[in-house]
């Protein structure tokens, strides 16, 4: 499905491998997103709100590791 977005012209796309836990996805995009309104460019911020989940939430990779970032560097 990432490739139909890509191909579609979005320049970049955060998805996950396999089904993933809600609660630690809730966790984990809110921190993205604050990240990205702070200014740091997507993957920093992607990279930084899967430390977070990681380190405070749910040390377990499936929690936060399955998240990837896809298209065009910022």
């Amino acid at each position: 499905m990432t490739e139909m977005f890509l191909s579609a012209g979005v320049p970049r796309v955060v998805s996950a491998i396999g089904e993933i836990d809600d609660f630690a996805s809730a966790v984990l995009f809110k921190h993205f997103y604050r990240h990205l309104k702070s200014g740091l460019g997507p993957a920093q911020a992607l990279r930084l709100a899967q430390l977070h989940v990681r380190d405070r939430l749910r040390p377990d990779p499936p929690d936060w590791a399955a998240f990837g970032l896809w298209g065009e560097p910022r």
